[in-house]
């Protein structure tokens, strides 16, 4: 007989959430500000529910959703993982990688999907709960289809649980679930609203911020708050986890593809560097012609320089490019000579006052591909937009926020044709003065 040790799991779970643990709404919306611990908490409810299943003898089939197969795997699958690690429950499961199926002792199992393949959701019965991570991604009409399939009798409960921040004040999702009165109810400040949504079936809507998370991080904290300073729509969304109205995106052009082609005319490759908060993000950018393809090779935060060469060479030799051009931050001139000291080619990108709306001036010359597996950089550019004050007056930058992918993409397509940056610094190069050879420019930054 196996034993799961279940006593003291309220360590490691918030509060809000700790109290939702037994919720049996058909409909159970987490919501909120970014670092407010919805996925986890989601994550926790599916382990907790595998847990009692177990012991009441009732298996359960819980499904994991986002809108593409890639993106589950980076997120909710990792995340259930990491969780049952921690939890000591690792050891009881049978993982099949290949279908994205975690398989424990009592038959009870927990599947990943995206609506990437469709036909997938329809051959799968018997379903006891769907999470649907970042919810915002689903069409009305996708939430219909899933809805649908959590039908028939089951030994357990039948739930939909959703996860997002609320990006947008015109999502149907708003519109579905969120009536006048539960709004009120939320802006009065009530976190938890709870309703009979039809004849049989509930309706529980929580709403949270990152003051709801006593694991978050310091460093965190202190960006979310310094939102305000920068775009109130993003304060608004993120940091307090209200409504949020979509305006003023930079980027509207692009579109995603299954791979990028193997024949190009340029390739680079962008870096941006993080640590704590924020992830590593490293990227390839191929040019044909006047189309760009972008593809995401790394997006990981707490990486030291060496992880950080380990990984990015790896990925260069898969690659079969292994002297592969780097442009990475400047601002970080001792990490970038560290990476060459691992023996990456590896150079900072031009940088200065203007280097920012030069890049994505740069960057809209070209029709952008997207490898659809690239889950991070397509999140960034739905969210990329230009900033704005207290007022809501458009500013001419961007919001500096969940940018890291099109920040590398901007290190990378800046170099191409090498054209030099003339506005870096007027006492170190003033090309109206001086003529420099232009490679050795480059090789400075």
């Amino acid at each position: 007989m196996i034993l799961i040790q279940t006593s003291g799991l309220c360590k490691f779970i918030n509060e809000l959430y700790f109290k939702l643990i037994n919720n049996r709404s058909r409909y159970l919306i987490y919501y909120g500000g970014a670092g407010s611990g919805k996925s986890v908490a989601a994550a926790q409810k599916q382990i907790i529910r595998i847990i009692q299943a177990f012991y009441t003898k009732k298996p359960v089939r819980l499904l994991c959703m986002r809108k593409t197969t890639p993106a589950v795997r980076k997120s909710a699958y990792e995340e259930i993982k990491s969780l049952l690690y921690k939890w000591s429950l690792s050891q009881i499961v049978t993982e099949n990688k290949t279908r994205l199926q975690l398989v424990f002792p009592d038959s009870s199992e927990i599947l990943f999907m995206g609506l990437d393949d469709p036909e997938k959701l329809k051959s799968i019965h018997g379903i006891t709960s769907v999470w649907m991570e970042e919810a915002t991604e689903f069409t009305l009409d996708d939430f219909r289809q899933i809805d649908l399939r959590l039908r028939g009798k089951t030994n357990q409960y039948k739930q939909i649980l959703m996860t997002f921040n609320p990006i947008n004040e015109q999502h149907w999702i708003k519109k579905q679930f969120f009536d006048d009165e539960i709004q009120k109810e939320i802006e009065s400040g009530k976190q938890i609203v709870s309703r009979h949504f039809t004849a049989n079936s509930e309706l529980t809507i929580v709403h949270s911020t990152y003051k709801d998370n006593r694991f978050i991080d310091q460093a965190y904290i202190e960006r979310l708050e310094r939102l305000i300073e920068e775009d109130i729509n993003y304060y608004n969304i993120y940091t307090l986890g209200k409504w949020g109205v979509l305006k003023g995106r930079i980027f509207e052009n692009y579109s995603t593809a299954e791979t990028v082609p193997d024949k190009y005319d340029i390739r680079y490759y962008g870096l941006d560097f993080g640590y704590s908060i924020d992830p590593a993000a490293f990227v390839e950018c191929r040019i044909i012609g006047k189309t760009l393809y972008v593809k995401e090779h790394l997006y990981q935060p707490n990486l030291t320089n060496k992880e950080l060469a380990d990984l990015i060479r790896s990925i260069l030799d898969a690659n079969q490019d292994k002297n592969g051009l780097i442009l990475a931050d400047s601002s970080e001139p001792k990490s970038i000579a560290e990476l060459k000291r691992f023996g990456l080619n590896c150079q900072a990108a031009a940088k200065g006052p203007d280097s920012v709306l030069f890049g994505i001036q740069k960057m809209k010359q070209y029709q952008i591909i997207i490898d659809r597996e690239s889950t991070n950089i397509l999140k960034e550019f739905d969210g990329y937009k230009w900033a704005e004050d207290k007022f809501g007056n458009q500013l001419n930058k961007p919001v500096q926020f969940n940018d890291h992918a099109i920040d590398a993409i901007r290190y990378a397509v800046s170099r191409i044709n090498k054209e030099p940056i003339k506005f870096i610094s007027e006492d170190k190069y003033d090309v109206s003065k001086t003529n420099y050879n232009e490679e050795d420019m480059w090789n400075e930054f």
